[in-house]
């Protein structure tokens, strides 16, 4: 594994930046689901690019960061001392952003609950749509969610290997992450 302990094997099928995303992802404890529509998500935006830029807006990096956000990537990547481009950066932020440690992230917090509600195989399109309208608040002319939902599965196949591998069948939801506890007391 690229982000910690473990064979890497363990989410054979997914190559590069995917690769590195889920497994980060996976790492944090997210279920296989969640990253399927993250990384559906993030390929729409950037093909799973952290280099990427949207020549038309200026959106940057691997969820199309823009404005207020993109000027918070690029805060937090001089505060590392880390270049924008760099995927372990951008997923330090994201990570961030996604457990509402700063600003930024999910329109509400039930948004953020409605998608840490999309366990199962036949939730995986409704995750990637909540994750589309309320985290990368997509302008709905460039939303795409046929493309965001068509590079979906394979990650979830991947990450469904792994969890099997790593925990044994069970999810890892069952054992939340202990950078997401300040979310359980979140009003």
């Amino acid at each position: 594994m690229i982000f910690g302990g473990g064979a890497t094997s363990e989410t054979s099928g997914l190559e590069g930046n995917e690769r590195i995303v889920a497994e980060y992802l996976l790492d944090k404890g997210l279920d296989e689901v969640q990253v399927a529509a993250i990384i559906g998500n993030m390929y729409q935006e950037s093909g799973v690019n952290p280099a990427d830029v949207n020549v038309e807006s200026g959106a940057f990096g691997l969820c199309q960061w823009l404005g207020v956000r993109l000027n918070g990537l690029r805060a937090f990547c001089d505060e590392r001392g880390a270049p924008y481009t760099d995927i372990s950066a951008q997923l330090d932020f994201f990570w961030d952003e996604f457990t509402m440690a700063r600003g930024g992230g999910w329109s509400f917090r039930s948004n953020y609950d409605d998608f840490m509600a999309c366990l199962n195989d036949d939730q995986l399109e409704t995750a990637v749509e909540i994750f589309a309208r309320h985290f990368e608040r997509c302008n709905p002319d460039e939303m795409n969610l046929p493309n965001r939902n068509e590079h979906a599965p394979r990650p979830r196949r991947a990450a469904h290997r792994r969890r099997r591998d790593r925990w044994g069948g069970r999810s890892p939801m069952a054992v939340r992450h202990p950078s997401m506890g300040h979310l359980r007391n979140a009003q």
